[in-house]
């Protein structure tokens, strides 16, 4: 969704709140740094009792409790803000997930009007209002797990689009079978568009970001391996293995780091001997089984993954307890720009 398409959202959500509530809603506007990685996308300002209330909302298609790693986004999105009243917003929230933010004290609001909003002298709580069909899906044709390999792949290499469905299939690990409709589901929401001298991809801000939204429950959640720690530091400078380290600077390298996130095809009884690592839940390492070729030139260069990848594993890396540093959160979001620009 873009930046409208969220304002509009967020602004219908207050407003059905409004209309079950008697709250009174004075006013919504798009943050200005809604971009930031922690920030909230709309502000808006309400009244109860002659008493005038700011909230900030943050907004996500859908929250479904598919994994620990996208609570811990969730968590993120409310710890890294010094705001009051920050308010999560959503299509969509699965009723166990609504018990999770209840239990951990994080308010929100559906679009259909159901919330649990605890302020200083206010308390909102709706529920049994059913969804509206708009409900975000993420089981479609762009935004499944092929789906996204596929748009991964496009945003880094936007030129093949102009090459043949079987070359699009083979640098993006999918199946031959599922090119065509993917392309037409972007085409179709405006994100591949037609030229006279061919195809070439549309708001590529606005695609990453949904891709950078669903990534934890598609990929991160599925193929993560398991957290571990470095046992033997002499052993993580095996050449030999096929792993990729997840650090934001070229001259960083494998000590510098404690946390990051290793792709690799070994199996699990051979991590200790071939990369020294131990399984630790406390750990700063995920292990994770990499969803491109081993021979791609696309995803990785010099045992490194390329800066999207990168910047969505480091963010995921920002939920542990703030131990990495937001500046090189922000750092990375810079770089990945004339990516999203070219």
């Amino acid at each position: 969704m873009n930046e409208k398409d969220i304002y509009n959202t967020v602004d219908t959500a207050f407003k059905k709140l409004e209309a079950l509530s008697g709250i009174e809603v004075l006013e919504t506007e798009s943050s200005a740094d809604a971009k930031e990685p922690f920030a909230a996308n709309v502000r808006v300002l309400i009244n109860s009792l002659e008493t005038e209330y700011e909230l900030f909302a943050e907004f996500r298609s859908e929250i479904r409790e598919k994994s620990n790693t996208h609570m811990r986004l969730l968590m993120t999105y409310f710890n890294h803000s010094d705001r009051n009243g920050i308010v999560l917003v959503s299509n969509y929230i699965h009723p166990k997930m609504k018990e999770y933010l209840r239990k951990e004290g994080l308010n929100y609001l559906e679009a259909s009007g159901n919330c649990w909003i605890r302020l200083r002298g206010l308390f909102l709580f709706v529920d049994g209002q059913k969804n509206q069909s708009n409900r975000i899906k993420i089981e479609n044709k762009s935004f499944n797990q092929t789906g996204l390999k596929m748009i991964l792949t496009l945003l880094l290499k936007p030129d093949l689009l102009n090459s043949s469905y079987r070359e699009i299939a083979k640098e993006s690990n999918v199946s031959l079978g599922s090119v065509g409709a993917i392309l037409q589901d972007l085409e179709n929401q405006g994100y591949v568009v037609k030229k006279s001298n061919g195809k070439s991809l549309s708001k590529k801000d606005e695609l990453f970001e949904r891709w950078n939204e669903l990534y934890p429950l598609a990929f991160q959640s599925k193929n993560l391996v398991g957290t571990y720690r470095i046992d033997n530091p002499i052993l993580q400078f095996n050449k030999k293995v096929d792993w990729t380290l997840s650090a934001v600077k070229e001259e960083e390298t494998y000590d510098d780091l404690k946390e990051y996130t290793l792709y690799t095809t070994l199996p699990t009884s051979q991590l200790k001997s071939q990369l020294g690592l131990v399984k630790d839940k406390k750990g700063g390492i995920e292990v994770m089984r990499p969803f491109w070729k081993a021979e791609s030139k696309i995803y990785t260069k010099d045992r490194r993954v390329n800066l999207l990848l990168n910047y969505s594993d480091f963010k995921i890396h920002s939920t542990r307890g703030g131990k990495l540093s937001l500046s090189k959160l922000y750092e990375l979001k810079n770089k990945i720009k004339p990516i999203l620009d070219a």
